[in-house]
């Protein structure tokens, strides 16, 4: 596909947190299975975001985990699909490679308000897909360093961008490569049992 530029644009509304680099500070086995809350670091001045997480073991082993996640404060707006305003779940799996980390791959798709009063769904515009190693740096804390992939939808000819998914079926048509892929680095801190607060009176 064409492409003029979009590293540069699309890079500056990614979100994204780097935080410094950590290491697992126990080396047993872990386990991601539960819920887990992510906050991404973003620029002076904006509301961080933040990701709620689901992982479920797929097998008894808890060698595989289903993914699922959602934001309730996305930035739906994209330089390529500014008409971006529904942004659905992202899913994804989980593969255990040793006692402490997982490979993973998660995705998820943005899409137009369809009109009101009408029948029609609102048209996919975007879709992205984050790959890379989860570590456990604690029994609580997990962190993400991989990569994001964008890819759009639609045709922009204006910016030279074909649409990359001609079938409709929310993954990237073989052979393409992503508009922009750039690296990331989160952290996911699970969410655990508390006893109920103390009512006031």
């Amino acid at each position: 596909m064409k492409r003029k530029g979009m590293s540069v644009v699309f890079a500056a509304v990614m979100l994204l947190s780097r935080p410094n680099g950590t290491m697992a500070q126990n080396a047993g086995p872990c386990s991601m299975a539960g819920s887990w809350l992510q906050k991404y670091a973003e620029p002076p001045g904006m509301e961080p975001l933040l990701f709620v997480e689901s992982l479920v073991p797929l097998d008894p082993a808890g060698r595989q985990l289903a993914y699922r996640g959602t934001t309730p404060n996305a930035l739906r707006w994209t330089p390529f699909a500014p008409n971006v305003d529904v942004a659905g779940d992202a899913i994804g799996i989980f593969v255990r490679t040793g006692p402490r980390t997982y490979r993973y791959t998660i995705t998820a798709q943005g899409a137009e308000a369809p009109p009101k009063g009408t029948p029609a769904r609102g048209q996919i515009q975007v879709f992205w897909v984050h790959s890379g190693v989860a570590t456990c740096v604690d029994d609580n804390t997990v962190e993400y360093k991989g990569t994001w992939a964008i890819f759009s939808a639609i045709d922009v000819p204006a910016m030279g961008i074909d649409n990359q998914d001609r079938d409709r079926d929310g993954f990237p048509d073989a052979g393409e490569r992503p508009i922009v892929a750039v690296p990331s680095q989160l952290l996911s801190k699970r969410v655990q049992l508390r006893e109920p607060y103390p009512l006031i009176p």
